[in-house]
């Protein structure tokens, strides 16, 4: 019986495992973790000053879903990395607010469902264009694409780029 898996090796050849390639940094947490670290731990991992995080915070464009009551609120890696994908539409020259929100939200999910699904960041999408429709959807995301097929005008947001960036922060050692 054949594996699936296995590629059938020539005559003579000698049949290699495969081998699935790895980042070295240590893979981001799962999807579901529970939250671990306050507001100035957040704005470190993120990039993102605190005052930055309260505007957003009180224009809606980021919606504070976290553990804790009152002024103790815990914070998780995903947290993390959606004001990071916020902070990198902002640095695009993007919107923020009202259908900006939800853009940022589908790229957050993008990725928390690339992690899920390969146990790394690996197939995180490197590089979605982001477009404006003629219709119903307002913009659309697309990482399939070749470039020379894109509409005429796009922008392109690296996710994985942020995903990396973010996953670097949050494993440095941290200042005590």
């Amino acid at each position: 019986m054949m594996n699936a898996h296995a590629v059938p090796a020539l005559a003579g050849a000698m049949a290699m495992p495969r081998q699935k390639f790895r980042r070295p940094d240590p893979p981001p947490p799962p999807p579901a973790q529970p939250g671990t670290f306050r507001l100035a731990r957040l704005s470190e991992v993120s990039g993102v000053d605190i005052a930055t995080i309260g505007r957003w915070t009180s224009r809606r464009i980021w919606d504070r879903q976290t553990d804790g009551d009152g002024r103790h609120r815990w914070f998780t890696f995903w947290d993390c990395l959606h004001v990071a994908i916020i902070r990198e539409m902002a640095s695009l020259g993007m919107q923020l607010s009202g259908r900006g929100a939800i853009l940022s939200e589908s790229l957050l999910h993008s990725a928390k469902l690339h992690v899920a699904w390969e146990g790394d960041i690996n197939d995180v999408p490197d590089r979605i264009a982001i477009y404006a429709l003629d219709g119903s959807c307002p913009w659309m995301m697309d990482w399939v694409t070749p470039l020379e097929r894109l509409p005429r005008s796009y922008v392109v947001l690296n996710l994985r780029g942020v995903v990396e960036d973010v996953n670097r922060r949050y494993h440095a050692p941290t200042e005590k």
